[in-house]
């Protein structure tokens, strides 16, 4: 069998760029006239192309963290006071949203997910009043209920980047305090006994609020955010799995400036960043980083509007 007949390359040739699988969705965020949204646009990885779904978000959001199984995928209620501890669900293969009866420990934004194959992890994250928690709640996929772990993150912070390799999730970054400064910080948690260890070397660049684009193979990767000053980033890091070795990429972000406050989504192939908040303002950019070469572009078709702070979720086919 041809590695085009897997869906892993194109058939025109070794040379040609790696075909993938699946689709990303980006959920809510905040738009430019500083509003919560709630719509939903997809995007056919197979092609890169992007459509709206026709009925998006009950509640206008942002700021939502999300996991997500192979059929489904699930987003916090982000930054809605009244509704933060709620549990959307995205069921891949109708594209309806419904509400999960579990709940979250408690009323949070700014989470990082990773997941497992079993289960979602919502990693720290900040509460309306601006304070930053500690917290880890274990969505079980099958059951659709939650749990707490014993063990928190180290240190109290949100805005953090989730990442996961076949055994680990990562938390990474983030901030510790409302205002910051952003940390270098890189929590990893067992995904078969939930025990936390923090890496003795963290991020090369203390930063928060960017967007994870985990490869599900060998290597997580950091796509921009702010730094520790609380300026745009515009570097990729990565974070190798089989060492923990953290490294940047000699790639970064188109915006030379840099973007933060994006999401990211992913398949085989690739993990992209979308939309962001720049020195211009806030854009529509996708951002793809193919994990093979390690080589960023921006995809033809951006996001429906220029916005920041989705959730966002990958069905990976």
């Amino acid at each position: 069998m041809t590695l085009s007949a897997l869906g892993i390359f194109s058939a025109a040739g070794a040379s040609s760029i790696p075909i993938g699988t699946g689709a990303g969705y980006t959920l809510g965020g905040f738009n430019a006239a500083f509003q919560y949204i709630t719509t939903v646009d997809k995007f056919d990885l197979t092609n890169d192309s992007r459509s709206t779904l026709g009925t998006g978000l009950s509640v206008a959001n942002r700021s939502q963290g999300a996991v997500n199984d192979v059929s489904k995928g699930y987003i916090a209620r982000g930054n809605v006071t009244s509704e933060r501890s709620r549990v959307y669900r995205l069921t891949f293969s109708t594209d309806v949203l419904a509400l999960l009866g579990a709940t979250l420990s408690g009323a949070f934004e700014s989470m990082a997910g990773a997941s497992s194959t079993t289960n979602g992890y919502f990693m720290g994250g900040a509460d309306n009043a601006g304070n930053q928690y500690s917290q880890v709640d274990k969505l079980n996929f099958s059951a659709e209920t939650n749990s707490t772990l014993g063990t928190g993150l180290s240190s109290a912070r949100g805005g953090g980047f989730g990442l996961q390799s076949s055994t680990h999730a990562y938390a990474a970054g983030g901030r510790t305090a409302n205002a910051g400064p952003a940390v270098t910080t890189i929590d990893k948690f067992a995904f078969t006994n939930d025990a936390r260890t923090t890496l003795g070397t963290g991020l090369n660049t203390a930063v928060d609020y960017g967007t994870g684009c985990p490869s599900s193979t060998t290597a997580g990767y950091t796509m921009g955010g702010y730094n520790s000053s609380g300026s745009l980033v515009n570097a990729i890091q990565k974070i190798t799995f089989a060492t923990d070795a953290t490294s940047t990429l000699a790639a970064t972000l188109s915006v030379a400036t840099g973007a933060g406050s994006m999401s990211g989504f992913q398949n085989n192939v690739a993990g992209y960043g979308t939309g962001g908040d720049t020195a211009g303002g806030y854009v529509s950019t996708v951002s793809k980083l193919l994990f093979s070469t390690e080589t960023n572009s921006n995809l033809a078709t951006g996001l429906s509007a220029t916005r920041i702070l989705m959730g966002a979720l990958s069905n990976k086919g």
